[in-house]
């Protein structure tokens, strides 16, 4: 973890916006939750999760998605004052080199220091995809998803340069380095990207040596890719080029994919148990769209609220760190495309409408799942149901013994069985003090009655639960931050 001088990174941010012109002040305005259905609950309820500012986070697992200002799809001071309150931990940018360089050689840095210094002051920690080409060099790639790779030996020469100079500019408060996204399967077959990547790795170890290096930077967890790559590294004798592996696992329902993440730790072991994965993107729309990956589902906001809890927890339940929601602010590509990932709706002049569900939902998760608590992995319980097979249940734990326990209905996609349904749940290892009932869709939090739950054979027994298709916690109340002004 990067040490940073916090009152000089804030007074730099501070004037990066005052030149540019951006408010410094946040907009108090806030959209409320109540466009989402609580689930129905019968026990009294003692208040509602307190957000979490990320300065008040020391450490977590969590990141948001910042992509595509690259491109300007969408505008970091239309957004910047909800990043903070947010919680998470971490933020995925990209590089943006054609952006930043006109074929010069003279960098232009504003954007990004309005950014990453803006980012670090609010207790946000960036990580960067370094992506995409730059067509004011001949054989420089294109600019955007799906483009080419720099090929020219010229082009390849500017590439590097360029990295090097921002991983010396931004060193200081970046140390995490993705390297291109979503690259295509010819760019394996034809060794081109092994061979960028080597190159552009290099040049990060060069001028930082204990950087994490993160890639290739997959559609779903393609195996074909990423055993290409680290096939290249091993001939090569350079494994130690790379550090983490990230997937992009989209599916409709988020539970759908966790085969293939053992499958690739498995893989991944077997060339270098140092190497871990990155859930580097990964998110729902908040309505149905003609663009972009997940488009063909009738989505709500309080649909995609679900998909990001589910997709959230299911990741930290099975110890993927880092995990990426995709994105922070809806993405306008162009008049007739806009991509609604975002936490944030806006519309089509950029403009920050204000927080869907999935804001909420999230900010409530961060506030409750830091570094304080581990995953515990093969956790006992039994839940009384004839098909446990279709809910998820996982604990993270102090190291003091105190329980944060997740659990939902798993078997269909968010919103296609919304059924309340009460269970018996068993914890034959698990006890607690005072453990209360809390639906992260909402943030209620309810004290469970002294009569719906007791401690046997040194573990703990519930009684008649409600579990729907979003995740609800039995939690240790003092692990809670609970406001009672509701």
């Amino acid at each position: 973890m990067i040490i940073r001088n916090f009152q000089a990174i804030a007074c730099l941010s501070t004037l990066c916006f005052a030149l540019a012109g951006a408010d410094v002040q946040p907009n108090k305005k806030i959209m409320n939750s109540s466009e989402v259905t609580p689930l129905e609950v019968d026990y009294p309820k003692i208040g509602t999760i307190k957000p979490r500012h990320a300065r008040e986070i020391e450490s977590s697992r969590w990141s948001i998605g910042a992509e595509t200002m690259d491109r300007d799809y969408t505008i970091y001071a239309n957004w910047r004052e909800y990043l903070g309150p947010l919680g998470a931990k971490r933020a995925r940018i990209q590089s943006g080199w054609a952006k930043t360089d006109d074929g010069s050689g003279d960098y232009d840095w504003v954007w990004l220091d309005e950014i990453i210094l803006d980012m670090v002051d609010q207790g946000v920690e960036p990580w960067v995809c370094l992506c995409y080409g730059n067509q004011a060099y001949e054989g420089g790639g294109t600019e955007g998803l799906g483009g080419a790779l720099p090929e020219s030996e010229e082009a390849l020469q500017a590439w590097e340069k360029f990295v090097a100079a921002f991983v010396q500019r931004y060193g200081e408060y970046v140390d995490e380095w993705e390297i291109w996204n979503e690259p295509k399967n010819y760019m394996f077959d034809d060794g081109s990207y092994q061979r960028y990547f080597t190159r552009t790795a290099e040049v990060i170890r060069e001028h930082q040596p204990a950087a994490v290096i993160i890639g290739p930077s997959t559609l779903g967890i393609n195996m074909k890719q990423i055993t290409a790559l680290l096939d290249h590294l091993k001939a090569e004798d350079k494994l130690d080029l790379v550090d983490q592996v990230a997937i992009h696992p989209y599916d409709y329902n988020p539970d759908a994919k966790y085969g293939g993440y053992e499958r690739l730790r498995e893989t991944l072991a077997e060339y270098d148990q140092r190497i871990t994965i990155r859930q580097g993107e990964n998110g729902a729309p908040s309505g149905p769209a003609k663009h972009g990956i997940l488009r063909d589902h009738p989505w709500t906001p309080e649909n995609q609220a679900k998909w990001a809890l589910r997709r959230l927890l299911g990741d930290a339940g099975r110890d993927i760190r880092p995990t990426n929601l995709f994105a922070m602010c809806d993405m306008i590509y162009s008049n007739d495309r806009l991509n609604s990932k975002g936490l944030l709706a806006a519309d089509h002049d950029k403009n920050v409408l204000g927080p869907k569900p999935s804001y909420f939902a999230a900010q409530n998760l961060f506030a409750v799942f830091d570094d304080r608590t581990q995953p515990q992995q093969d956790l006992q319980y039994t839940l009384a149901t004839e098909k446990p097979e279709d809910y998820s249940l996982f604990g993270q734990a102090t190291d003091t013994g105190e329980w944060l326990i997740s659990l939902w209905r798993d078997a269909d996609v968010p919103g296609e069985n919304a059924q309340r349904e009460q269970f018996d749940l068993q914890l034959p290892e698990v006890t607690f003090q005072q453990p209360v009932f809390v639906d992260l869709l909402t943030g209620n939090v309810y004290n469970i009655p002294e009569e719906m739950w007791s401690i046997q054979d040194g573990g703990t027994r519930f009684q008649q639960i409600p579990v729907y298709d979003s995740p609800v916690l039995i939690a240790e109340k003092a692990l809670l931050p609970i406001s009672t002004n509701f």
